[in-house]
């Protein structure tokens, strides 16, 4: 009796804890007897894990009934007694259990946790949950919780001094429609003018709890009810919208939109921008001030929605079906058909297509088919889009390249526009066999049927760029005419020289009716070349040519290739009186202390004054035989024994320094042009002027040392020795033995004869190194050796 709990009983092995009389007796003793309460009596208790907890307790009832617990009402547990002083330790001050608590507000309000079921109104704890509501008969409970953001303090008396939130649900709680329906067993009573206006109450389908119109103060016709969904608001009735001025309020249920008038544009509710009235279908608003559609092409209208029966290529100012231009390459009445130099179908959504013929179309046969786009090629080209050069023909022609004419040891070309000729693809013989070596192009436009083309200026350039032919090794010559296959002397003219000198784009024109170009092809060297064929007949003069009489000519006052030199420039300031002009040959004669091309500059005695004196571009028509030999100066003239004269080298103005040979035929008053024979690995003298030369009959030979020369920056004094072949027509160097004379010109070289022995004496001439020379060399012709005389 001495022990007062379960577990300090149980401690001692010969006693058990009676639970019905909280007493500790002896194990000897009959449990019938001393543990008995009335009628009631229980087993002893003699093991400790059979004692009962204070926590097992869930009233206030059994807690205090226990003796040795306390109840924390806020907390709803029993707990051992002395550990809270607001604990409750006597039977009156448990707190009403929760079943009998017949609202909301006592269920939660009064102390103790018990939780309010709306379903069936009823209060209990939460402990017995699981076992009376087993079917979902309590869907949704409230409970007491504890302020939000309230920290936990395990103070339990500061726990218990916590005010409880309050949780039951009020139907007047709520402000406004939403909120009330989202409660069960809430609806809306409101105005049927402004639904805004109401309030919350109870109720259910068919009607609230309370009468509505009492409830707004308002007459039963006015008073509505709403339990399922809110009634709708017309914001825009009601002036609650924040519409923009420029636009128009349109009420939806449970909300509203907000649309700009006609001829604004925006969100209707933050902007509206001002547009065209009407609404444009097939087009554009022009923007302020008119603000008037602008159609796409082939619609009219004022809203751009009736089609200009134009397939869509074409606008219709003057009416429906009255196309003003068509457009996108098609043409017709209705632009209906695509125009040439296109295809496709101009009546379907895809149109007409323009050509694709890289610049090579034949515009005559319309460029391409107007079905398939298949391209009729010109320039040399073919292919679907003349995208590959014709046989004998290399090149690439994409984007408008060009097309050139191969090397071939006999070339006819007899087309009447724009070609090219190189020399970087040689011909090969179908049988087999080297591919040639020498390039000879016979350029002969003729026009329908074989009829030669008459009064034509055939036209011949070389970019620099295109062209790497070392001087001195090698060079491209084109002549005015056809080459002397038939003796007779007077066929060609040499028009120009090129080579790798020449860096400025060059042009020269033939204009009788052929134009032959030779050339000898060399170890990785070669040309690319563009010739063009002018004519009055076949109407290809070219601007700035004009046509008269027949022929393609310059405008007055120009001449040259595209008539870019000026005949008797400024009129030679006539006027001033300080030079007239000579006609005939181009050019201006300046008065007495004037000078330039023009006369404009005034000279004095002790000035030098470089003028041309001769340009065969500048002279005109009467002197079309000064063409036929090229004019120069500081060449060579030597005689042979049978009364020809042969011409070598000089300066002209026009073409600088010159390595051509020319023969004069003093029996017939005649000249001929030497056509110089040679091989891709022969050399050929440097053009040049002041130079030395003689006749060697014996050896058959004209023999040439030194002169003046240019290269790309530079004049040059030469020292070198050449002899040419009489009978072989070729160049070769003398070979020399000894010390040679230095570099010279404008030196001479005699021949003298002794007995059997023939030598060359050269004498005086200019020096870059000792200025003017007063030496005189010797060279043997037999010997091939070189000595001072002087």
């Amino acid at each position: 009796s001495e022990y007062n709990n379960c577990l300090h009983c149980l401690a001692d092995s010969l006693c058990g804890w009676c639970e019905t009389t909280n007493e500790c007796v002896s194990r000897q003793e009959n449990e019938t007897m001393v543990c008995r309460r009335g009628e009631n009596w229980r087993y002893l208790t003699v093991n400790p894990s059979q004692c009962s907890n204070c926590s097992n307790y869930i009233s206030c009832e059994q807690c205090i009934e226990a003796g040795i617990c306390e109840w924390w009402a806020e907390d709803a547990r029993c707990s051992r007694k002395g550990r809270s002083v607001t604990a409750v330790t006597e039977l009156e001050a448990c707190p009403a259990p929760c079943y009998l608590r017949e609202n909301c507000s006592s269920c939660l309000n009064d102390r103790g946790r018990c939780v309010w079921c709306e379903a069936t109104s009823q209060c209990f704890s939460f402990s017995v949950y699981t076992s009376e509501y087993q079917f979902g008969l309590c869907r949704e409970w409230l409970d007491q919780t504890m302020p939000i953001g309230m920290p936990q303090s395990q103070d339990p008396a500061q726990q218990h001094s916590i005010q409880p939130i309050q949780q039951c649900k009020s139907c007047a709680s709520h402000q406004n429609c939403s909120h009330c329906l989202r409660s069960l067993s809430c609806g809306w009573c409101y105005d049927v003018d402004n639904p805004i206006e109401g309030v919350c109450i109870q109720g259910d389908f068919n009607r609230s709890a309370f009468d509505c119109s009492t409830a707004l103060n308002i007459t039963e016709d006015r008073a509505r009810w709403s339990y399922a969904q809110c009634p709708d608001v017309d914001e825009c009735e009601l002036g609650l919208h924040d519409c923009h001025a420029q636009a128009e309020c349109i009420n939806t249920h449970g909300s509203y939109t907000c649309r700009c008038r006609k001829g604004f544009l925006g969100d209707g509710i933050r902007n509206c921008i001002q547009t065209c009235y009407e609404t444009c279908v097939h087009g554009y608003c022009s923007g302020g001030p008119e603000y008037k559609c602008q159609c796409d092409l082939g619609w009219t209208g004022i809203d751009c929605s009736q089609n200009c029966a134009c397939n869509n290529h074409s606008t219709c100012s003057q009416g429906v079906g009255k196309c003003d231009k068509c457009m996108n390459w098609t043409e017709g009445l209705h632009c209906e058909r695509c125009s040439p130099g296109s295809f496709g179908n101009a009546t379907t959504q895809l149109g007409c297509q323009p050509c694709d013929c890289n610049g090579h179309g034949n515009e005559a046969l319309g460029i391409c088919d107007s079905q398939t786009g298949e391209c009729y090629c010109q320039d040399n080209t073919e292919g679907l889009k003349c995208e590959v050069c014709n046989r004998n023909f290399y090149g690439d022609p994409k984007a408008g390249g060009q097309c050139y004419y191969q090397c071939e040891p006999r070339g006819v070309l007899t087309h009447i526009g724009t070609q090219g000729i190189g020399s970087h693809q040689l011909h090969k013989s179908a049988r087999g066999g080297t591919e040639a070596r020498e390039c000879l192009w016979i350029i002969s436009p003729y026009v329908k049927h074989g009829v030669e083309l008459k009064n034509a200026i055939i036209q011949f350039e070389i970019e620099p760029q295109d062209m790497n032919v070392t001087c001195g090794q090698n060079a491209i010559y084109v002549y005015d005419g056809l080459p002397d296959l038939t003796g007779v002397t007077l066929q060609k003219q040499l028009l120009a020289v090129f080579c790798n000198e020449n860096k400025s784009p060059w042009i020269t024109e033939a204009r009788s009716g052929h134009l032959t170009v030779h050339y000898r092809q060399g170890h990785d060297q070669g040309f690319k070349a563009i010739y063009n064929v002018m004519s009055c007949n076949i109407n290809t003069c070219k601007r700035p040519y004009i046509c008269s009489d027949n022929k393609c000519v310059c405008p007055k006052g120009f001449t040259g290739p595209r008539c870019s030199l000026k005949i008797c420039p400024s009129d030679c300031n006539v006027e001033q009186k300080q030079g007239v002009c000579d006609a005939g040959y181009g050019r201006c004669i300046c008065a007495p202390g004037f000078g330039d091309a023009d006369c404009s500059r005034q000279i004095k005695p002790s000035n030098i004054v470089f003028t041309e004196l001769f340009n065969s571009y500048l002279i005109s028509d009467n002197f079309e035989h000064l063409r036929k030999t090229l004019p120069r100066f500081g060449h060579t003239l030597v005689a042979d024994r049978r009364g020809s004269l042969w011409m070598f080298g000089g300066y002209s103005l026009s073409h600088g320094p010159l390595n051509d040979i020319r023969q004069f035929d003093t029996k017939n008053n005649t000249w001929m042009q030497v056509t110089v024979d040679s091989s891709p690995e022969d050399r050929m003298p440097l053009g040049r002027y002041f130079h030395a030369a003689e006749m060697i009959m014996s050896k058959q030979a004209i023999y040439i040392y030194g002169g003046l020369s240019r290269n790309q920056t530079d004049h040059l004094v030469l020292d070198d020795f050449w002899q040419f072949g009489l009978q072989s027509q070729r160049w070769s160097i003398v070979n020399q033995k000894g010390s040679k004379p230095p570099q010279l010109a404008g030196h001479s070289m005699t021949l003298i004869k002794e007995a059997d022995k023939e030598v060359l004496l050269v004498i005086g001439g200019f020096s870059v190194s000792a200025g003017l020379s007063t030496h005189i060399w010797m060279f043997d012709l037999g010997s091939n050796s070189w000595s001072k005389v002087l």
